[in-house]
């Protein structure tokens, strides 16, 4: 993609394992996060939903769990 568009440049952000895609910008997934020794590990991300908002309770929080 690089080498045929010149003025375009493509850069990954990140390698998940798995990901649940709710609406834009609100996902919860497994990303694949590479150690200093070389394995990889996967390290949960939440992005957006309930369970990360500080407005809402801590009940709702443990449900979204």
């Amino acid at each position: 993609m690089n080498k045929l568009y010149r003025l375009l440049e493509i850069d990954i952000d990140g390698i998940y394992k798995s990901m649940l895609l709710l609406k834009k910008k609100k996902y919860a997934a497994l990303a694949m996060v590479r150690g200093a020794d070389g394995t990889y590990t996967t390290v949960e991300e939440k992005k957006g939903l309930d369970i990360v908002r500080r407005d809402w309770s801590g009940l709702a929080k443990k449900t979204g769990e």
